[in-house]
């Protein structure tokens, strides 16, 4: 590259597994010597992972993008990379000076891009980077909004500054919750496995297969060599990532239970967490996943159940029922109470009725969540949802959401605050 002094800036948004992609992205640039920079402003390369999950992430992603082509100094050069160009790749149309590179199937492109002496394929990494937001025009100490820029931001889709002022105490309980209870363990040195990705599901309202693509999983002695790696370092907590770690191995003729077996009996002190273990495979898992459990070192578990309406996860194509995963859950909790559980919602999926809807809130005083991440249905690009018949009006999407994240926040609060303070999380 010309006029580069080996400088180079990575940012990342969007979900744990992409940001485990942009630390795999830094071990291959420090393995050909290159310097990672925390500013953009003085950088020769610029990558950006980015995510397309939902329109309000390709927004955000927009956005990072417009703002890195705008401050950016002008010989830097700009790579575009993550799930975004694969699921709308007509959105970075009028970005066509950027070099794209559609998802994990190319990454190798930038073996070429830098005239890598170490390619990208033979690096890993075990950690991740921090999201980062941008600021619209950056200071000269770093890009980093303030703790209320945070706070105000329209997390909850509140309309209006007085209705987002009104939401101030819940998005500050909202963001404390969320703090404890995801995969990033507090006061502990931490070791990060992505064991797979992509995933065997159809699901019609998810882009995220179009980026990711099939199944693909890590080989298990990989696995157990990495996890070994991090207990040398003196890591007390793995966080294991995936798009979806249910059906672990089905691609290599194993299964998560049969790797967790393998994990849990390394000596030291150490817990496990999973991310997004999906109800249809925690159901075919249970008999033998309660085994593992038992060892007490798992400690976290998502479970994106989504909706608790059994004709709406029909047309989702979630592939289980309702009562299926609510006798797992409360299985759970119960023979197992320091797991701590996170799940997902959606609200607004095309054709569901108030009544449907209704079933999902009542799956909140159902179930035990310590912590339930709660989405507005969002049509994407070349989704069998976003063709769907009776698409709910954008506004009651948007209210049915804050419905379900207002009680979601406030359900069973006495059993999960006493959880968390007899917790180390």
């Amino acid at each position: 590259m010309e006029n580069s002094s080996n400088r180079v800036f990575l940012i990342t948004n969007g979900c744990p597994e992409n940001r485990i992609d942009i630390a795999h992205v830094q071990r291959f640039f420090e393995a050909n010597r290159w310097t990672v920079t925390d500013s953009y402003l003085d950088a020769d390369l610029i990558v950006f992972n980015s995510c397309g999950l939902t329109q309000l992430h390709e927004d955000a992603s927009l956005q990072i993008i417009d703002t890195l082509k705008k401050y950016k100094p002008a010989h830097a050069r700009l790579v575009i990379s993550g799930c975004l160009p694969r699921i709308n790749p007509g959105a970075l149309t009028p970005h066509g000076d950027a070099i794209v590179v559609r998802g994990e199937q190319e990454v190798g492109r930038l073996n070429d891009i830098i005239d890598a002496q170490q390619p990208i394929q033979a690096c890993h990494a075990n950690f991740v980077l921090p999201l980062r937001t941008l600021r619209e025009k950056p200071s000269p100490s770093g890009i980093y909004p303030s703790f209320f820029d945070l706070l105000l931001k329209p997390r909850s889709d509140c309309q209006g500054t007085l209705e987002r002022l009104t939401c101030l105490p819940l998005l500050a309980y909202d963001r404390w919750l969320d703090s404890r209870v995801n995969l990033f363990p507090r006061n502990k040195s931490a070791c990060f496995i992505k064991i797979s990705t992509g995933c065997l599901n159809a699901c019609a309202y998810c882009a995220v297969k179009n980026s990711r693509g099939a199944l693909r999983s890590k080989h298990p002695d990989q696995i157990l060599t990495e996890f070994r790696e991090g207990l040398a370092r003196g890591s007390q907590s793995v966080s294991l990532l995936g798009t979806d770690l249910g059906p672990y191995g089905r691609d290599l003729g194993t299964d998560l239970t049969t790797l967790l077996e393998r994990l849990v009996r390394e000596r030291g002190n150490f817990e496990i967490r999973l991310r997004n273990v999906e109800p249809q495979y925690l159901i075919r898992l249970w008999p033998t996943l309660q085994e593992v459990l038992a060892s007490g070192k798992i400690t976290f578990l998502g479970i994106p159940i989504e909706s608790g309406s059994d004709i709406i996860l029909k047309a989702m194509r979630r592939g289980y029922a309702i009562d299926e995963v609510k006798a797992c859950v409360r299985d759970l909790t119960k023979r197992f109470p320091w797991i701590f559980i996170r799940n997902q919602l959606m609200g607004g999926f095309p054709g569901e009725t108030e009544q449907q809807f209704q079933e999902t809130m009542r799956l909140i005083d159902d179930l035990v969540f310590d912590y339930t991440e709660v989405y507005v249905f969002s049509a994407r690009l070349n989704t069998a949802a976003a063709a769907m018949k009776d698409q709910v009006p954008v506004p009651v999407r948007r209210h049915r959401r804050n419905q379900l994240w207002r009680k979601s926040l406030l359900a069973h609060t006495p059993q999960r605050l006493r959880k968390l303070r007899n917790s180390n999380i």
